[in-house]
């Protein structure tokens, strides 16, 4: 019997991390936020298994590299103007991108957190599929 392993890419794999936040902000978590507990099972779940190990490997991968970037020290001067406005754009630039993930971080853990909260009949979102997968 052979095994074959199914790899599904998710539709946020080629997007830049403030587009993930957005659709993380704006559509997932009041997706999630509003799904009814008998449909968890089947809405939710199949987005979450393969959503979830996406954006864990992104925000490792991106804050890896985040620490890489912030010990290789400031780039050459040099001393002219060019490569003045080079070196500060290139500053920005980082800061920037280092202010996206801060923020695409923090609606992951929203989104964790939001998973984890219990409603109102006493469960959490985990429980409820957790409980559904081991029916």
């Amino acid at each position: 019997m052979s095994t074959t392993t199914l790899h599904i890419h998710p539709p946020t794999q080629n997007l830049d991390n403030q587009h993930v936040r957005i659709l993380l902000r704006h559509v997932l978590i009041p997706f999630l936020r509003n799904t009814p507990i008998n449909a968890r099972e089947t809405w939710a779940l199949p987005v979450l298994r393969v959503l979830l190990p996406h954006l864990h490997a992104r925000l490792t991968d991106a804050w890896a590299t985040q620490g890489a970037a912030s010990q290789e020290g400031p780039l050459p001067g040099g001393g002219q103007q060019q490569v003045d406005v080079v070196v500060d754009s290139a500053a920005a630039d980082e800061i920037v991108k280092s202010r996206l993930l801060v923020e695409l971080t923090r609606e992951a853990v929203g989104l964790l957190v939001l998973l984890h909260e219990k409603s109102t009949d006493g469960m959490c979102f985990i429980c409820v599929c957790m409980m559904c997968m081991c029916v």
